[in-house]
């Protein structure tokens, strides 16, 4: 499994398919899986989150005035492992014949919460036990420039925070690999090299 994880904007969706490719152009077969509507985050199986596309459409607003991460508090942990839970057992049961892709993953909705907080320590040592590590896990990040001409939508007092939350992962989840996006830089490369190491170790 290899898991992509990123800010609004920081090139999931391309990273992705990059990754689709790599391991096509190796032989390897790859499916996405959209972490956050799996099945298995909803109740029964099978009814994940649907969107309404019959329904009229509001009128785009400039999103986001500001950003605070949450405090990871105990009924949060237990809500997670719960998650973590119903994720080993879909894998179980999907038993997918080659490599799942998942398009945001557990580092990205605990980028939402302060990890740092003398009471939250306790909450993240377990939760780093018990999450479901991916054979890969990359984090794209991208600078708030960047960012912010990919998201008009989205306001700057919501990015550039944002952003900060994400880049602090590293230091509670070192196995995340970053591969910036910036255009000119070498983030199709680098994606490449990490596919290709990965397929070597396997």
């Amino acid at each position: 499994m290899v898991s992509v994880s990123g800010m609004v904007g920081a090139g999931k969706s391309s990273g992705q398919s990059r990754i689709l490719r790599a391991l096509e152009h190796a032989g390897v077969p790859g499916e996405v899986w959209r972490f956050r509507t799996l099945p298995c985050f909803s109740f029964p199986f099978g009814s994940s989150q649907r969107q309404d596309v019959s329904a009229t459409k509001p009128a785009p607003i400039v999103r986001g005035r500001g950003y605070r991460r949450k405090p990871l508090t105990l009924s949060a942990t237990v809500g997670y492992i719960g998650r973590m839970t119903a994720f080993r057992a879909y894998r179980w049961w999907r038993q997918p014949a080659g490599w799942t892709v998942c398009n945001r993953y557990f580092y990205d909705n605990l980028a939402h919460f302060d990890l740092d907080a003398p009471g939250a320590r306790k909450y993240v040592a377990l939760l780093q036990r018990l999450m479901p590590r991916p054979d890969l896990a990359i984090l794209f990040v991208a600078s708030p420039a960047v960012i912010a001409e990919r998201r008009p939508l989205y306001s700057v007092e919501y990015l550039e925070p944002l952003g900060r939350a994400y880049s602090s992962l590293t230091a509670t989840f070192p196995e995340l690999m970053v591969v910036n996006t910036d255009p000119g830089g070498d983030g199709h490369d680098a994606v490449d090299r990490l596919i290709a190491g990965l397929l070597r170790r396997r």
